[in-house]
């Protein structure tokens, strides 16, 4: 079963719609024994990154996630992905999931008129 988190900071509906488009079963739940259970997990996001972590506690789904078992397969989403860092520049005293080593990184900012935030595909600097 695929569960997609839902923790309140996400437009869930985008995810939705492509699951049903490529006939996936799945569940839009906050449970942790749904989550727990779940064959692949779906953490999309939108906002801060200090946000989602308090959210994903307040929700009692932080620790949840950090101890996933082997077996499980975990997608983040735009903010989900963040949380899957070990910290990030945008909230300093917040750390992450952990599940991915490493910083998420604000993007430069250049003369050349880009907007940030980033909207669109751009090289990355890796």
């Amino acid at each position: 079963m695929i569960c997609i988190i839902d923790i309140g900071i996400s437009n869930i509906y985008n995810v939705c719609n492509a699951l049903k488009y490529i006939g996936k079963n799945f569940e839009v739940s906050n449970d942790s024994k749904k989550i727990q259970n779940s064959e692949l997990i779906i953490l999309p996001g939108v906002g801060s990154f200090g946000y989602g972590i308090e959210s994903l506690k307040k929700h009692k789904i932080y620790e949840l996630l950090k101890n996933l078992k082997g077996d499980q397969k975990i997608i983040g989403i735009c903010l989900g992905m963040q949380l899957l860092f070990e910290k990030s520049e945008e909230s300093k005293n917040q750390f992450g999931l952990g599940i991915i080593k490493g910083n998420v990184l604000k993007l430069p900012k250049k003369n050349d008129n880009t907007l940030i935030p980033n909207i669109g595909w751009r090289k990355t600097l890796y």
